[in-house]
C-alpha cells in the first residue's frame, strides 16, 4: 500500500483515495496528496465541518485545514 493514499486500511473496504480537491470561498482550488488525521463534525445529523492535515500537492509542507461544509447564502438586498 502507498503512503499517499487516503485510507490507511482496505480491511474494511474503504477504497484509496490517492488526491483531494478544495474549492474556497473565492473560487480557488487546492489540490492536496496527503490526508491525515480526518474528523468530520455533524450537526443535527448533517455535516458541517471537514477537518484535516494535507499536504498540498508539490509542497513538502503539511497544514491543518478546517474547510466548511454548508455553503455559504449570500444576503440580497
Amino acid at each position: 500500500m502507498r503512503r499517499d493514499e487516503f485510507f490507511e486500511s482496505q480491511e474494511y473496504g474503504a477504497a484509496p483515495k490517492t488526491s483531494f480537491m478544495i474549492t474556497w470561498d473565492d473560487g480557488t482550488r487546492q489540490g492536496f496528496q496527503r490526508l491525515e488525521m480526518l474528523k468530520l463534525m455533524l450537526e443535527n445529523g448533517h455535516p458541517k465541518l471537514l477537518s484535516l492535515a494535507a499536504q498540498p500537492i508539490n509542497s513538502s509542507n503539511t497544514s491543518l485545514t478546517i474547510a466548511s461544509l454548508h455553503p455559504q447564502v449570500e444576503n440580497q438586498p
